[in-house]
Order: structure tokens, then sequence, then C-alpha cells
């Protein structure tokens, strides 16, 4: 236990004060439970609400008492809280119910037959195999088949696409209602072409399930799993190398919308995890007292390579080595040669990846998934760049019409697909984003690190990638009739987030006190409200 005996008694108010907002607010969700579990019949949903109610409480008192008695390093303790919260994340938002989760499972699949040495691809349909057990994830109630004339069912249900409380009575009666097969057939569905390494990690937790012989739920679950613990020892990791910013960056991994992609099959892991780690490497070089090694060159490289393929536009992230002065590296010409080599390692593996991706944006055919979607005509790269000002409009109108929403989502006021039920209030939104704003600024004592010139050079790194998600959507998605960029979403930002909120500290505004672990400490107790929030609603929604 460290600091002086007067601040004792406000620690424990503290951690007493959160633990009995965790108890009272998601108590009161339980009558929620209550009356979805009255009108099927299905009490063991009442048990599981309870269940979640305690061991959230008991997890708050743990979180305040880490926390605000400094046990562990924040690195360490960001661990423990962040596993808590994906695992209560995971548990109430199952199946595929993240955004884009049906091809991301997909595409976890397909690699996680070739880890098993099995076929990846049916030889007549170009379809992924997959077991036969396995196949209701993607239809609960008709088994569609895409090819089959004779098949009139429009929409297949999916698992948790949307979550509702059938989704928790068809996991808990799996078993009993669909049998376990081994047998490869066909899935109804393609699998999405990207890097391998956005799904290497749940195509082992899938490779384990299987060679198991867990059910389908189970192995979504297994899938899942490998995938949160991936992002947190890449989140913990980055915390830990930061030699300033360490809560911004465990503030950010606790925002809502984060825990749900980290709880998921998504590549947006893999991308938040690097982009975090990639972050906190080029800032420990730059402004912490080491210099660099070859094993932190090899590291910037690896993390470049591997998620720039996954979305494009993150690529110029890599621009941040820059920040690392020459004599970290050993002179001007070993820095040239940093930049050169994580720079070009990112490079060659967009090419190799994406060399088709590539093609089709600088194509003359317009919007290609515009068209698909809504069989209405779109925008090709060589028309909009004769239009600089009608890509000005279109920006100034995305963002004056539809900025508070991007930035609600971003949050987490809408989680799985963009579920209106589903997700955080909006009050909890504005705590959200006041405690990252209080965290990004200068505590007492503390200098302001990064020169003026870097955090300029930070801030256009962001405005870049904003710039270039506007534009990709602008072609990909935008159909002629839209008045704003169509496809863009909140949680495109998240990966940026910490370092714009690097640059906000500053000499002119200085808090008066020191309540950074305060703030992560509400975040965790509104993670544990919103997760039992969301349990109660969908248990109503029949």
């Amino acid at each position: 236990m460290t600091g002086r005996p007067d601040k004792i008694p406000h620690r424990a108010a503290v951690t007493a004060a959160g633990t009995v907002f965790v108890l009272l607010f998601t108590a009161m969700q339980l009558g929620n439970v209550r009356s979805g579990a009255a009108m099927t019949g299905e009490t063991f949903l009442l048990r599981q609400g309870m269940l979640l109610v305690l061991a959230g409480t008991a997890a708050a008192f743990l979180a305040g008492f880490l926390l605000e008695y400094r046990i562990l390093p924040l690195s360490g303790t960001f661990l423990l809280c962040g596993f808590f919260l994906g695992m209560m994340f995971l548990n109430v938002m199952p199946g595929l119910s993240a955004p884009d989760e049906v091809s991301h499972y997909i595409t976890s699949y397909r690699m996680s037959n070739r880890l098993l040495g099995k076929p990846d691809l049916s030889s007549d349909l170009g379809l992924v195999e997959i077991r036969a057990g396995d196949f209701p994830l993607e239809d609960l109630y008709g088994v569609k088949t895409l090819f089959d004339p004779d098949d009139v069912e429009e929409t297949p249900v999916i698992l948790g696409n949307p979550v509702d409380q059938s989704t928790y009575v068809t996991i808990r009666n799996w078993d009993a209602v669909y049998p376990a097969e081994d047998r490869l057939v066909s899935s109804a569905l393609p699998d999405i072409r990207t890097t391998p390494a956005g799904h290497i990690v749940p195509a082992i937790g899938f490779s384990i399930a299987r060679i198991l012989g867990l059910n389908a739920p189970a192995l979504v679950f297994c899938g899942r799993l490998a995938n949160l613990l991936f992002f947190l020892f890449f989140t913990a990791a980055a915390i830990r190398l930061l030699p300033f910013g360490k809560e911004v960056m465990a503030g950010t991994a606790l925002l809502p919308m984060t825990l749900h992609l980290a709880a998921s099959l998504s590549y947006d892991v893999l991308l938040l995890a690097a982009i975090f780690l990639f972050t906190a490497e080029v800032l420990s070089l730059a402004y912490g007292n080491r210099k660099g090694s070859p094993a932190d060159v090899l590291l910037l490289c690896v993390l470049a390579a591997a998620f720039g393929p996954c979305k494009l536009v993150y690529s110029l992230v890599t621009l941040l080595v820059f920040l690392i002065p020459a004599e970290k590296l050993g002179g001007k010409g070993r820095k040239a040669a940093l930049g050169a080599a994580v720079l070009g390692c990112a490079a060659a593996a967009l090419f190799l990846v994406n060399a088709s991706i590539i093609h089709s944006y600088a194509a003359t055919e317009a919007g290609t998934a515009a068209v698909r979607a809504t069989n209405e005509a779109g925008y090709s790269v060589s028309e909009l760049l004769h239009r600089p000002m009608f890509i000005l409009q279109m920006l100034r109108n995305t963002f004056a019409f539809q900025g508070d929403e991007l930035h609600l989502g971003m949050i987490g006021m809408w989680l799985g697909n963009m579920d209106p039920l589903l997700g955080v209030p909006y009050i909890a939104v504005q705590l959200f984003s006041l405690g990252l704003l209080l965290l990004a600024l200068k505590q007492p004592g503390e200098t302001a690190v990064m020169p003026v010139w870097a955090r300029l050079w930070s801030l256009g790194i962001a405005a870049l990638v904003v710039l270039a998600l506007c534009g990709a959507m602008l072609v990909s998605w935008t159909t002629r009739s839209a008045v704003v960029i169509e496809g863009l979403q909140g949680r495109y930002f998240l990966p940026i987030l910490p370092l714009i909120l690097f640059t906000f500290k500053n000499d002119k505004i200085v808090l008066t006190g020191d309540f950074r672990r305060e703030i992560l400490f509400a975040f965790f107790c509104m993670d544990v409200y919103a997760a039992v929030r969301i349990f109660g609603l969908a248990c109503t929604r029949l």
C-alpha cells in the first residue's frame, strides 16, 4: 500500500461508491430480465442476470481496490479489468453479433481448415468448408442454400444478429436442437480476402474447439476469447511502453465499443492492438529513456506489415516513425534506414495482400459496393479527382450532419450491427467522452512531453487517416443520390483516438488534481452497468 495515510479514506470512499453504484444500477436491470423471463417461462435468464449483477459488483470492488491503492502497475491492472469486462461483453453479446462478424467468422473458419490440414474451399462452389454441426450458426431455422432454386427463404436468421432472448435460449439448448456432425459441408456465406494476420488468432481458437469436439457456440466463444486475450496482452504492452499517456491508452481500450470489438472475431482486434502497440513503441523511442535496437526496428516492421493490409488507410500511421530523433537511432542515416524499412514493409504487405483491392479502387468502375447494395451508381476515383469542390462539400456535409452520430458510435451507443437498442445510454457516452478529455490533459507536476511540431505531425497523420477513410467510403459505398459520405462509422476512428488525445497535453490547461485512476474506475463501473443493461434489454426482445 502506497501513499500518505490521509489518502486512505478517500481511496476507500471511491471504491465503496463505485461498488454501490454498480450494485444498485445493475440490480435495477433485473426488472427487465424478470419481465422477459415471465413472458416465455425461461427462468434461467433471471438466474443468469443475478449472477451478472453479483459478479459485476464483486469485480467493481476489486477494480476499485487495484486502481485506488495501485497494487499493480497500470498495465497489470488493465489486464485484469479488461479481461473481466471483455468476458462480460462476450457473454451478453454472444454468437455473431459484432459488426460484420459473420464475414470474419467464415474467414477465420477457412484459416482454421488450413491449420488443421483440411480442405478450406469446396471444389464445386468455391465456398468455405465447415462442420455440418456449425452450419446452423448462419441459418438457425431454414438451413438456407444460396444455390438451391427451391429455397425461397428470404433472410436467414444468424445466431446473435440481432441479440435477443432467443439467442440465449438457443445457445443453452443447442445440443438438444442441433446434433453434432463433423462431416464437412459448404458454407452458405463467402469469406473475405484480406491479410491472414487478421484472422489467425481466432482461427487458432476455432482449431482448439474443433480438436476438443466442442459445439458451434463454443467454437465461436473460443475464437472470440483468443482475440480478446490477444488484444489485452498487446494493449497492456502498449500501456507499459508509453512514457506518458498510459491512462489515455487504457481509457480508450475500456470504451464499450472497443471492448465489444475486442471480444469478437473481427479483424479490428488486430488493427486496434497492433496500432496501439506501434504508437506506444514509437513514443517510447522518441520520448522514453532508451535508445533504439534491432529488436525495436523488427517490432515496428512486423506491426506495420500486420495492420496495414487489414484496412489500407491505417498504413498512414507508419509515418509516426519520423517522430523518433536521429540520436536515439544512432544518426540520421539510421533514422532514414528505419523509416525506409518500416514504410517498405508496410508497402510490401499492402501490395502482396491487397493488390486486387488497390486495382479496383484505381479502376474506372464506380462504387462497386454501392452498386451491389442498392443497384445505384457510385463514384470512381478518376471522376472524383476532377471534382475537388464536390469532395469538400461531401466532407462538410458528413461531419456537419453526422458528426454527433459518429461520436456516439465510436464510444458505443449502438453496439452490434448499429443496434439501436443495445448499447450505452446517451449520458454514459458523454461521461466517457469527458473522462477521455480529462485523462488527456496535463496533470499537476507533469511536463508536456511532445513538442509543438510533434503534436502537429501527429494531428496531421490522424487527419490524413480520417480523410483517407472518407475517401475510401466515398468511392466504395457512397451512391450518387447521397448528400453525405455513406458507410462511415465511428468505430473506424478508434485506432487513432489515443494518438489524437496525446496531443491535448499542453502548458495552457493544467488540472488542479490527479483524478486519472478515479476516471478509469468510473469507466469500469459504467462498462459493467452497460453490459448488464444490454442483457436486460435483450431479454425483453422476443
